[in-house]
């Protein structure tokens, strides 16, 4: 049984990369055609956070099924997932009207450019995975009664 919910799992997320490709190389094909980028680069923002919640549903499922009162790390969530974030959504940011306004320290914009999109990937699905990453159940721990 487990077995087969985590093959079923693995081939979800498998087709889920694929039609993300599909979609991509669409996106970017209407880029070159119509000049206006905007489609594409906000699909490359958003994809690898979608990605990075499903590969959390499972331990999130697992979290769900403990007893508890729902707690949310936000530590854990200032520390890692607003630099993911920002790490995620910095091309998005740069080509909007706060571009002008956005810190660009050790100059990120060359660092961006030679990285491609490896950074915003990585940054994409560590922030999607902390989502739901930062939720767990704290039990109720009486010592005296």
């Amino acid at each position: 049984m487990r077995f087969g919910s985590l093959f079923l799992y693995t081939v979800f997320i498998g087709l889920l990369l694929y039609l993300g490709g599909k979609i991509q190389s669409h996106l970017k094909y209407m880029t070159t055609q119509t000049f206006n980028p905007f489609d594409h680069i906000l699909f490359t923002c958003i994809f690898p956070v979608i990605i990075g919640i499903f590969l959390a549903l499972p331990g999130f499922i697992n979290e769900f099924k403990n007893t508890g009162k729902w707690k949310f790390d936000w530590i854990k969530f200032l520390a890692i997932g607003i630099p993911a974030l920002y790490a995620s959504f910095f091309p998005l940011l740069y080509y909007s009207s706060l571009g002008p306004y956005i810190p660009k320290f050790l100059n990120i914009v060359q660092f961006y450019m030679d990285s491609t999109t490896t950074v915003q990937t990585v940054g994409g699905i560590v922030f999607g995975y902390l989502i739901l990453g930062c939720f767990h159940k704290k039990g109720d721990v009486f010592l005296f009664r």
